[in-house]
């Protein structure tokens, strides 16, 4: 798989989290995904998941051969596996409130579980980066997509793509939450 040098630096001895679309498409196509995880194997990468998208991952697996074959898949492919705890509630409420304004007229609504990915990106900035194929979940609002990457899987062609979390942006829209708010007070005055 042909990378560019300035993407290798940048991910070099980083975290590559799985979100659960990777986890269960790279089970269906082993074969196209090896490249990928070669890519960041030689690059010192580190690649898990969380506790979340271990249980997206494995709540429809209802034969306990089946939950059996996705659970070692899972220990397969993680060197690591964070856990969400209490303290990223705040973040990831703030996350779905950013998400809400800019998805008024979607009826789709960001699910609790990415929120709660983009609050652990946002909290790991630095050395974290997702790898999902579901775009639409992780907005440019907040979000930085680094690297999209084809693997043509025969009947279908997949673009998973490297995200990570953009500090900058969501001071933005942090500012302009309370440029809103003062606006709202000066009419009501």
């Amino acid at each position: 798989m042909e990378v560019e040098k300035g993407i290798r630096d940048l991910l070099k001895e980083k975290f590559i989290l799985l979100d659960t679309n990777i986890l269960i498409s790279s089970s269906k196509h082993l074969k196209e995904f090896t490249d990928l995880f070669s890519f960041f194997s030689t690059n010192d990468c580190a690649v898990g998941t969380m506790d979340l998208l271990r249980f997206e991952y494995l709540r429809d697996a209802v034969t306990q051969e089946n939950k059996t074959e996705r659970e070692l898949y899972l220990n397969r492919f993680s060197d690591f596996e964070i856990n969400f705890a209490s303290k990223y509630i705040k973040d990831c409420t703030q996350i779905g409130q950013i998400y809400s304004r800019y998805n008024k007229t979607s009826h789709q609504k960001i699910s609790f579980i990415d929120c709660a990915i983009s609050s652990i990106l946002k909290n790991f900035h630095a050395r974290l980066y997702l790898l999902t194929i579901n775009h639409d979940d992780f907005p440019l609002i907040l979000h930085d997509r680094i690297k999209v990457f084809t693997l043509d899987c025969g009947n279908e062609i997949l673009n998973p793509a490297l995200y990570s979390f953009n500090l900058n942006k969501l001071g933005n829209e942090i500012e302009n939450v309370q440029k809103v708010k003062e606006i709202r007070k000066e009419l009501r005055n």
